[in-house]
């Protein structure tokens, strides 16, 4: 900033013609360090021990929620408006098309696009999300009360309303605590499911497309992580390939 302010300065000098040159124009500037934070995701040991005690959620949060968002990626925001409406169970199919929070100030709720355009997508389900979708609708038909303007909403808490936002990454908090795994947050699932997919073999391409990312630069610096396992299955590859036969 003091750089800045110098060099205006003697801009202006130059233009008055008191000057003939600039000194700060020899300065070199530091370059901005660009640091950029690792994504926090679970192993597969972690998400089996996730699955196979999401029978303790104990009603905390939906089990229904976790498996959807460990199967689409989708932001937790984008699956607390997501409609039945939105559902293809025939083509197996998910559309992401809005986003909901609730506004305490004001003491509503807010539906809006998605973060950009290239948010708007549709996302193939997996046999497991089909599943835990078909149970949700059964839970839902079970609630005794819902207004008609949430009938459509997937995700309803027992007042037959949509779950306020803090509630799930709390929820999961208290749950990882009951069943004693470390705390992580419901964001971790979208970055655990875009590593399962890289080591899977998806292309980045597709994997961008289900993520909604705008380019194809997003999904390969903020979400792919190599784990060790990963770099020693490459390296043996390469050893394989450069064998003298």
């Amino acid at each position: 900033r003091r750089a800045a302010g110098i060099s205006s300065f003697y801009i202006f000098l130059r233009k008055k013609k008191k000057v003939s040159i600039n000194p700060v124009d020899d300065i070199e500037r530091p370059r901005k360090k660009v640091f950029v934070r690792e994504k926090h995701f679970l192993k597969m040991e972690q998400v089996d021990e996730l699955k196979s005690k999401l029978r303790l959620l104990d009603n905390i949060i939906s089990e229904t929620f976790i498996l959807l968002a460990i199967n689409t990626a989708a932001r937790k925001n984008a699956l607390r408006n997501i409609k039945w409406s939105d559902i293809d169970f025939e083509n197996r199919t998910m559309k992401i098309e809005r986003t909901m929070e609730y506004r305490y100030k004001v003491g509503e709720w807010r539906v809006g696009p998605p973060k950009s355009k290239s948010s708007y997508r549709t996302i193939p389900l997996t046999d497991e999300a089909i599943r835990s979708l078909e149970n949700q609708r059964s839970k839902n038909k079970s609630l005794k009360l819902v207004p008609m303007e949430w009938k459509d909403i997937v995700f309803l808490c027992r007042k037959g309303t949509p779950v306020k936002n803090s509630t799930y990454d709390t929820g999961l908090f208290k749950y990882c605590d009951r069943v004693g795994i470390p705390r992580f947050s419901m964001h971790v699932l979208r970055h655990t499911f875009a590593t399962r997919c890289i080591e899977g073999g998806m292309k980045p391409k597709t994997l961008q497309k289900i993520l909604g990312h705008s380019n194809i630069g997003i999904t390969m610096n903020l979400y792919v992580h190599i784990t060790e396992d990963e770099k020693h299955r490459e390296i043996d590859l390469v050893a394989d390939a450069l064998k003298v036969v």
